[in-house]
């Protein structure tokens, strides 16, 4: 289909969930921070919205029904990708002209002139799909699986992935031969948080792309990228009224609470650590036109200690709404041996996907006692071949921690700063 059939598509249904609601372009914009007009437009299929995030939060205030959230992510994809599809498919058109006359200038000085060559093309290529796809959402602990049809995102310089870049998993053909040097892979630009961080900074020159510090060999059945990609949204709220936080610093020096497509630069900014629990989203696609089968999710815990004391931040106060009920995976991080568990009838792997039925995740990790650091474990095969892909936090371990009465602050709709939200 044509991309404006698709995004017409996409607009009918946000104008169905629009008008069961009983809200108006007024206030949709103003609980989405857009303008009425923008608002408008994506209801009415004149503009795609640039990311999911926005789509998901409209759907949500509009009080939509899992199963609605989970159509809505299938056709704004077939939007996206069609819309990128005609676009690069208009650039080679542009870019021909240039490339001919250079080719057909070139003499043969001591054979028979040779006929020109065709004018370079650029080919709509399935890794920059699924490399866009790691731009636009984020891994967790506990998944949700939700199988989504149409192909993913286009190419990094997309707009849709500009919220979320920095919400890039690394991913491993083969498993590392020590967990904590996978929980803390060498490309972040953050500073060593511990030895084992310095540690891994050596000795980590690899080639461009996928790093590999342990050195092993590559998988079974050939070279090459894994043929699955995952796409990880860390800081992915379950709840409108945001996540909960633990901060060490005082509530005069933290800023207000963040949306969804803010929030996993207001954590970094803050040193801020999920409490209680942490939501995250993946999305795991094909990259080329083969289909994978995903074999099993593991967790890996890299560290656990007592619970962070640091002041508790739980977000907006009355907001409203509640978290929207999902078919998920659930993590125990307080278990011996923390396992990923399908959680609401959701199915067991193994499962498949291919380039054009991407598969959405959700994970839900919890503890009640410690401080965890972790990451998760994806193991693949295709045909012959078959690896692991690591999924963590932008380079670093996935960071949740339990409360233990300590202070807690809320912050009010439409307010200018904290509040004990404890009464303290």
């Amino acid at each position: 289909m044509s991309a404006d059939t698709e995004i017409a598509d996409l607009a009918a249904l946000l104008e169905e969930l629009k008008g069961r609601s009983g809200l108006s372009y007024g206030t949709l914009a103003k609980r989405l921070h857009l303008s009425a007009s923008t608002v408008h437009r994506y209801c009415k299929g004149d503009g795609l919205p640039p990311e999911f995030a926005t789509v998901e939060r409209f759907a949500r205030l509009c009080k939509a029904k899992p199963e609605e959230l989970v159509e809505l992510h299938r056709r704004w994809i077939a939007a996206d990708t069609a819309r990128e599809r005609e676009r690069e498919q208009r650039v080679p058109a542009q870019e021909s002209p240039a490339v001919a006359p250079a080719v057909a200038e070139e003499p043969a000085p001591q054979e028979p002139p040779a006929p020109p060559a065709p004018p370079a093309r650029r080919r709509w290529r399935p890794a920059l799909v699924a490399g866009a796809l790691a731009l636009t959402a984020t891994l967790t602990v506990s998944a949700g699986m939700l199988l989504a049809s149409g192909d993913d995102e286009s190419d990094g310089t997309n707009a849709a992935g500009t919220t979320e870049t920095t919400e890039t998993p690394e991913t491993r053909e083969t498993p590392p031969a020590d967990p904590t040097e996978a929980a803390r892979p060498e490309e972040t630009a953050a500073a060593p948080t511990g030895p084992d961080d310095a540690a891994e900074a050596e000795g980590t020159e690899g080639t461009e792309g996928t790093e590999d510090p342990a050195g092993e060999q590559p998988p079974p059945g050939g070279e090459g990228p894994a043929p699955v990609t995952v796409a990880t949204r860390a800081h992915a709220f379950e709840s409108p009224c945001g996540n909960h936080y633990l901060v060490d610093a005082e509530p005069e020096s933290v800023p207000p609470p963040p949306d969804e497509p803010g929030a996993p630069g207001w954590a970094r900014a803050m040193g801020a650590v999920s409490a209680g629990q942490q939501y995250v989203e993946l999305t795991v696609q094909a990259a080329a036109d083969e289909t994978v089968v995903l074999r099993d999710l593991s967790v890996r815990v890299t560290r656990t200690g007592d619970p962070l004391p640091w002041n508790l931040y739980t977000g907006y106060s009355a907001c409203g709404g509640g978290p929207v009920e999902t078919t998920a995976y659930d993590v125990d991080l307080d278990a011996a041996a923390p396992q990923a568990t399908a959680a609401g009838g959701q199915p067991e792997l193994p499962l498949w996907v291919d380039e054009t039925d991407p598969l959405v995740v959700y994970v839900t990790a919890h503890t009640d006692t410690r401080d965890v650091e972790w990451y998760l474990e994806l193991a693949w095969t295709s045909g012959e071949r078959e690896g692991v892909l690591v999924i963590d936090d932008e380079g670093q371990p996935f960071h949740t921690s339990a409360t233990s009465g300590q202070p807690e602050w809320a912050f009010p709709l439409g307010g200018t700063e904290w509040y004990a939200a404890d009464g303290g």
